[in-house]
């Protein structure tokens, strides 16, 4: 490879706001001048090259069981690697240098490993792991829509958990100056439980973007869904075959028979395409003073009121983004949601309210472990789904997470709003309630008046809606060519002409 310094050592091709090429930028920014120095050196290579050098090491220990058995497992680590890395043109245009450097390094790695015994069982444990684990998160990369953010990251958390197993690797065996170490400078022991950070760091980070896989999941047809669920669990019951985990598929399967009773409204479609129309870089809303001290609350509740059309409900998509973002690497604390619609007799029932928070609640870890020894034990039935019962196991599961948030939008299109508002109220006693409504509902205002608030007012949203048509004339085919004045013009009397609205 060319010298380049670290940060160069990522694909070029990627779009500019690349999530993926921003975070593997950051982690090789962040080795040392060794590590980044050995990176640069390492020859690109592919795929090939490795299987042939596997092969040849196979030739060579014939009478050696053990070695032979230890090169399998890292068999399986690049017959599992190689459609990952290919699953790379799905979100991006090229991720050739990154994998070229990840099969050099792996190359590498072998021939400079494979003499050391009890090393090399390390090692190949370690990466037969990984392998475990690669498929379901290139089974992700196919379910999650194109352009996700979520994707991209989940991807670039993988290739730096694979590049730190290397550099731990390379520190074993090699001195600052890139020679063999006489002596190897870590025990066994060591080596064994950095390798195992890494891998449960891996295995967390699957579950928390399984959160996002399942709601993705549920956009699509009934058709497409069952045969999505039925072909994750032969995947699992497949490659997880110890009977620990054979313990969570089933209890995941007794989970998913419980979601389809409660039938639950989805909201995620919802919320991924109302964020796609807010332009702008920040949200004025997210540096209010009232919503910093709501969100670095353990508990408590916000509302979030103004006249109709002035925007709420994309400002909800905003802020559940924000928590989303910045909670993403803790799973353990939920981001749940809800958007209620006059329009649609599902998402305006107090019932079908409680069961779709309940229903999000169901992909935390913390709360799975709590459901299943308090109330899974026996086979969820419909005795279980009235609206009581829901509420109150919503309180018990809110109070086993260290923090939660719930963040519900248009209550006022609810059939029952006051009873809503009194149930919210009643949580956000466990959880960090936010709730936007029309200011002039009376039901609502009576209950939240005296709680923390937010009035959105016309002066509030006028850089967003300045910003949006702005957006808007810039894609439109003639008023695009006009002259930078006359479009600043048109800009300045719609934005007046709304209203706020």
């Amino acid at each position: 490879m060319s010298e380049l310094p670290p940060h160069e050592l990522r694909p070029r091709s990627t779009p500019p706001d690349s999530v993926f090429k921003a975070s593997i930028d950051q982690y090789l920014q962040s080795l040392n001048r060794v590590e980044a120095q050995w990176l640069e050196q390492i020859a690109s290579s592919s795929w090939e090259p490795v299987i042939a050098e596997l092969e040849a090491l196979n030739k060579t220990h014939k009478d050696s069981n053990a070695t032979r058995k230890l090169l399998s497992r890292v068999r399986c680590f690049t017959d599992a690697l190689q459609p990952f890395l290919k699953s790379f043109d799905t979100i991006m245009t090229s991720g050739g240098e990154i994998t070229g450097l990840i099969w050099g390094a792996l190359r590498l790695i072998i021939e400079i490993t494979h003499k050391f015994t009890d090393y090399f069982s390390i090692i190949s444990d370690t990466l037969e792991t990984i392998s475990v684990e690669l498929p379901i998160f290139r089974d992700y990369v196919d379910k999650l829509y194109p352009g996700s953010n979520t994707v991209e990251k989940a991807v670039a958390i993988i290739v730096e958990d694979i590049f730190t197993v290397f550099l731990l690797i390379r520190k074993v065996f090699l001195n600052d100056n890139g020679r063999s170490r006489s002596l190897l400078s870590i025990t066994v022991k060591v080596l064994s439980q950095d390798m195992q950070k890494v891998t449960t760091h891996l295995e967390k980070h699957r579950k928390n973007l399984q959160v996002h896989v399942d709601h993705a999941e549920r956009m699509a047809n009934r058709e497409e869904r069952e045969k999505s669920a039925v072909h994750r669990r032969r995947l699992e019951a497949k490659i997880l075959s110890d009977e620990k985990r054979a313990e969570e598929i089933a209890f995941y399967q007794k989970v998913e028979k419980f979601q389809a009773l409660l039938n639950a409204p989805k909201c995620w479609e919802k919320h991924a395409a109302t964020l796609q129309i807010y332009q702008q870089p920040e949200c004025w809303l997210l540096h209010t003073t009232q919503y910093r001290k709501w969100s670095e609350h353990n508990c408590g509740l916000l509302w979030c009121h103004s006249k109709p059309g002035a925007g709420k409900t994309v400002l909800s998509s905003v802020i559940i983004d924000d928590l989303q973002q910045k909670y993403r690497n803790n799973p353990d604390i939920p981001v749940l949601f809800f958007y209620c619609e006059y329009d649609n007799p599902e998402k305006r029932q107090t019932s079908r309210l409680v069961a779709s928070i309940l229903d999000q609640l169901m992909y935390n870890p913390d709360v799975l472990a709590l459901v299943k020894d308090t109330w899974m034990n026996e086979s969820p039935n419909l005795q279980h789904l009235g609206c009581k019962n829901l509420q109150s196991l919503i309180m018990q599961l809110l109070q086993q997470s260290s923090r939660s948030f719930i963040v519900i939008d248009g209550l006022d299109e609810c059939d029952n709003p006051d009873e809503v508002t009194s149930i919210l109220v009643d949580l956000a006693a466990s959880s960090c309630i936010l709730i936007t409504s029309r200011t002039e509902t009376e039901e609502i205002g009576t209950i939240l008046g005296q709680q923390d608030q937010i009035h959105i007012t016309p002066s509030n949203v006028q850089t967003d809606i300045e910003f949006f048509v702005a957006a808007s004339l810039h894609k439109h085919r003639r008023i695009s060519k006009r002259s930078p004045e006359i479009k600043q013009q048109i800009t300045k009397v719609l934005s007046r002409s709304a209203n706020g609205m």
